[in-house]
């Protein structure tokens, strides 16, 4: 799946040492990124969205909104608050609450594209990217960051607008595994397309294998 750190680092006049300084990524890790050699986590896609100031569905290519309600929850997004602080910042509830929001929100567009695209078999991949991408970055919620989110979303008054972010995300995340389920079974279905369906579900279970996380609802 292709990220746009390389573009949008350039055009912040930003050197890949200037982005692992605000992130906390490596050099060598960002260059893997940029380069299509190794996929980031849902934590690295945090951290480099924040320290971009973007939204996660920036880092895929979403145009960013250009108009946006004063005072919305999308003005709380990561990338306003000060970069190179992860720790400082991954347990903001306003942060939390844009960041599942934008993940559900990219979950959603796929979905229902999907169901233009599955027949053809040729966005299974991207599909399965998205997927698993959500399916990480709510497992990092749920085992690191929720007890904590909570508190202070409760602190802030922000608690029925998280739990409503929360809320979406797992309607999402249920609708895109599904979309998903049903295209890698057409596929299957189809001598021309069994093999790539195959290797799709393989690819997506070694790497839910590799978070070391049980699938979280």
């Amino acid at each position: 799946m292709e990220y746009k750190v390389r573009e949008l680092r350039q055009s912040r006049g930003w050197s890949q040492g200037t982005l692992a300084f605000y992130s906390g990524i490596t050099v060598s890790q960002i260059s893997l990124i940029e380069s299509g050699k190794r996929n980031p986590s849902a934590k690295s896609l945090v951290t480099l969205a924040d320290a971009l100031g973007v939204s996660i569905g920036e880092l895929f290519g979403e145009e960013a909104p250009k108009d946006e309600a004063p005072g919305s929850l999308a003005k709380l997004e990561p990338g306003r608050l000060p970069a190179g602080s992860f720790e400082r910042r991954r347990y903001n509830a306003p942060a939390w609450i844009a960041l599942l929001n934008q993940t559900a929100e990219a979950c959603e567009r796929a979905e229902m594209a999907s169901q233009g695209y599955a027949r053809t078999y040729t966005n299974l991949d991207a599909l399965a990217d998205l997927e698993l991408v959500s399916f990480q970055l709510w497992g990092v919620y749920q085992m690191t960051a929720r007890e904590a989110v909570l508190a202070w979303a409760d602190e802030v008054g922000l608690s029925e607008q998280l739990a409503a972010a929360e809320e979406r995300m797992r309607d999402a995340r249920r609708a895109i595994s599904k979309a998903l389920r049903e295209g890698l079974q057409q596929a299957k279905a189809s001598p021309a397309d069994a093999e790539t369906a195959v290797a799709i579900e393989e690819r997506m279970k070694r790497a839910r294998e590799a978070t070391g996380m049980a699938a979280t609802g």
